[in-house]
């Protein structure tokens, strides 16, 4: 059984912080702007482009003005295409890999770590979740893994090829990774704007 639940957010920092720095809140800005906090909201969580083949789009030009800002500024090139599907997630963790977050790393890399796994498992089942956070964070081995959910070792890792799998997917679709024309190997790119480290693709270059 899990410990904990990890709720993660992932945002627009760079917006994020320029639009509390002047209203205080991106419902405010809303509000100023006459227009929907939805609208604005999924500009600031990234579940929409402010960038399409015409150029910038008329909101983000509108929210770049109440801001005194470029939209340059607010989106520098790596982040213009990103577009997130579900701008939050959650992962399980038992106890050990709790502990494993807050030893031995600074808080940037923690949370960098925590954000990417977060989002990358929210498509994994509650097992494979759990097989995943203890493999990779409390390094717990297949077979004290199948002990604790009475399955067997080889099902365990059957089941973490198919967790990999499904990551890699997700990791693709956010554009965290991209996949070469050869099937077999994956590339992870880093890139100091998407507030990641490259060891949090560990998991996905196996």
């Amino acid at each position: 059984m899990s410990d904990f639940n990890l709720k993660v957010t992932v945002r627009n920092a760079r917006l994020l912080d320029a639009i509390r720095e002047v209203y205080g809140s991106a419902a405010e800005l809303s509000r100023q702007m006459g227009e929907s906090q939805s609208a604005v909201g999924n500009l600031v969580t990234m579940r929409t482009k402010p960038y399409n083949a015409k150029g910038w789009t008329r909101l983000a030009q509108d929210v770049s003005a109440m801001l005194s800002k470029r939209p340059e500024d607010l989106w520098p090139e790596h982040l213009r295409e990103v577009q997130l599907q579900k701008s939050s997630a959650e992962m399980v963790l038992n106890l050990d890999a709790m502990r494993n977050l807050s030893v031995e790393t600074s808080d940037e890399v923690r949370l960098s770590q925590v954000k990417v796994l977060s989002q990358f498992t929210s498509e994994l089942t509650p097992k494979q979740q759990y097989i995943i956070t203890s493999r990779y964070f409390a390094n717990a081995t297949h077979r004290e893994i199948a002990t604790h959910l009475d399955i067997s070792a080889p099902r365990v890792m059957q089941l973490e090829r198919i967790a990999l799998k499904k990551m890699r997917k997700v990791a693709v679709d956010s554009g965290y990774l991209r996949r070469s024309t050869a099937p077999e190997h994956w590339h992870s790119f880093y890139h100091e704007g998407y507030g990641l480290k490259e060891q949090a693709f560990e998991i996905l270059s196996k």
